[in-house]
């Protein structure tokens, strides 16, 4: 980028939103310059604010942040079927990290019939994902087991394996709170190689915690 490396144009928001949360995923030097980068260029219009902030607030939301982060997505809302496949994708990882299992039904509704009237291939899995582990947070663990195998297998088919292992940990998490430990160690065995490739932190504590509460 040269002389723009610091003041990308509205274009290479998903270059740099991507960048910045890897970053901070991974905990390496740079995450803070990255996600500063993404602060200051929310004044873009359309396409690169809702980028911008919508990165953000994924990243600041798995610092913790969760108000903020929320606020993010509020400020960013636009009509735009362009970039609504990832601005769901972002609030399904909200909602789960925030545990506002609450308004998830009816975003579910919602982003449902969009992605099925879209075509979507990605989307249905993430929505797939959040609507098990709202079902695992309602108690009903037979429906989140269900929702989650199924969540696994799409994004197997996908080739997303970060996501498939993420979800690996959610079925873990599980099966061990069934008393299904055998299944939950060879869960957590088939996530571990894809988690230690990515590198991201949350998903490798929780890894280790799992792992933990099976020995």
């Amino acid at each position: 980028m040269g002389g723009r490396a610091d003041d990308p144009p509205y274009f290479m928001m998903n270059l740099f939103g991507a960048a910045a949360f890897v970053h901070e995923a991974r905990g390496l030097e740079g995450a803070d310059r990255l996600l500063t980068i993404l602060r200051d260029s929310r004044g873009f219009v359309h396409g690169g604010r809702v980028l911008a902030s919508n990165w953000l607030a994924w990243a600041v939301a798995r610092r913790g942040e969760h108000e903020r982060a929320w606020e993010l997505i509020d400020e960013s809302a636009v009509e735009s079927m362009t970039m609504r496949p990832f601005q769901d994708q972002v609030a399904a990882e909200l909602f789960a990290l925030t545990a506002r299992w609450d308004e998830v039904p009816a975003f579910l509704g919602d982003a449902r019939a969009y992605a099925k009237a879209a075509e979507l291939l990605a989307l249905p899995v993430h929505l797939d994902r959040l609507e098990g582990q709202h079902a695992l947070a309602a108690g009903d663990a037979e429906r989140a087991l269900e929702l989650l195998e199924g969540a696994r297998r799409g994004f197997a088919t996908l080739q997303a394996e970060w996501e498939r292992a993420r979800t690996e940990l959610d079925l873990a998490d599980l099966l061990i709170a069934v008393d299904r430990t055998e299944e939950a160690r060879s869960m957590l065995d088939a996530a571990t190689h894809d988690l230690q490739r990515a590198g991201a932190v949350l998903e490798l504590e929780r890894l280790g915690s799992l792992r933990t509460r099976l020995s």
